[in-house]
């Protein structure tokens, strides 16, 4: 019971937050004076995803379904990454709609936009929500998102409880040389969309043997204008010489460098390409990088456009948030 109450508040949030945009209340200024990359559009765009997506009523209770009703909630310790806006919201309605409460530490780059989101959520939900700002002690689970880097940090402090953590994965995009304009309108979405800075943004392209890159820089063309353009053409121009001094083969818009590189970490603004030859070649590669692999999209999967449009079940590292909740 406890839940579904909880579903009804969260699309009363919902309606609130939608209501925020709309009439400008959302702290764009602050946002964009703590973290220069997240822009009035890229903001919006992810306020647009939460509504659509992971507050859609239909997804909410298809996670209800999955999860068991926690009569005693318990406190889930949450660590965002903080590389989109609002990177945590997926885990963190899935908390609450499992029936525990939050204790959020707010990224460093994102401190501004996750003060405002739980304002709105503890106006409907009382006492489930609390930021933290100093050392968390008091928890009984975790989820924590960051870098390779951080995964010490995160056994050292969290590690001896239940626990969820994330590293570093990247995602995948696969052209079979039949895409038409619209399709490259949509995996322009997915290669720039908060400046590729996701872990599920494409940062590689699987592309056919003789195939052209100039659509790719075509359809990309029309997201530059919502790029923060001091610091993508000032990141640009720096990567793209490196490239070049490298002797890579790499190709450029002045905006945007697809590089012919096999691996999946290509900095930012650029994109690493893979070309095939058979249909083998793509299941090879997709086998030998399964593990650092967060999403694909292609036109066969029919998912251009969505990368950064995961609906509530899509869980981030394929580890099912429903379970994990439901056994705490």
């Amino acid at each position: 019971m406890r839940s579904y109450l909880t579903l009804e508040a969260l699309l009363q949030v919902k309606e609130e937050f939608a209501l925020s945009m709309e009439l400008e209340e959302v702290p764009y200024y602050r946002a964009l004076q703590e973290n220069a990359w997240f822009t009035k559009p890229q903001i919006n765009h992810r306020i647009q995803c939460i509504n659509n997506g992971l507050l859609k009523e239909s997804a909410m209770k298809a996670f209800l379904a999955s999860c068991k009703d926690n009569t005693n909630g318990k406190t889930i310790a949450l660590i965002p990454s903080g590389n989109i806006p609002l990177s945590f919201a997926s885990d963190l309605i899935c908390i609450l709609l499992a029936g525990h409460n939050a204790l959020v530490k707010p990224s460093s780059k994102d401190s501004v936009l996750t003060e405002f989101f739980i304002e709105l959520i503890c106006k409907h939900l009382p006492n489930r929500v609390l930021l933290k700002s100093d050392r968390i002690s008091l928890f009984d689970a975790s989820i924590a998102t960051g870098s390779d880097q951080a995964q010490p940090f995160f056994t050292q402090y969290f590690g001896k409880k239940p626990h969820v953590f994330r590293r570093n994965r990247r995602s995948v995009g696969i052209l079979r040389g039949k895409e038409k304009k619209n399709d490259f309108e949509k995996l322009a979405e997915d290669i720039l969309r908060y400046h590729g800075m996701g872990c599920r943004n494409i940062h590689h392209l699987i592309v056919p043997e003789e195939f052209p890159l100039d659509p790719i820089f075509e359809a990309c063309s029309s997201l530059y204008p919502e790029l923060s353009e001091h610091l993508w053409k000032e990141n640009h121009q720096y990567r793209y010489t490196i490239s070049l001094m490298n002797k890579e083969v790499s190709f450029s818009d002045g905006w945007l460098t697809l590089r012919e590189v096999e691996d999946l970490n290509p900095p930012l603004t650029c994109v690493n390409v893979s070309r095939w030859k058979t249909e083998g070649d793509i299941h090879s590669f997709l086998k030998k990088h399964k593990n650092s692999l967060q999403t694909k999209v292609s036109k066969k999967l029919g998912n251009l456009g969505q990368a950064q449009n995961p609906s509530l079940l899509d869980y981030a590292d394929g580890v099912d948030l429903a379970e994990f909740l439901s056994k705490l």
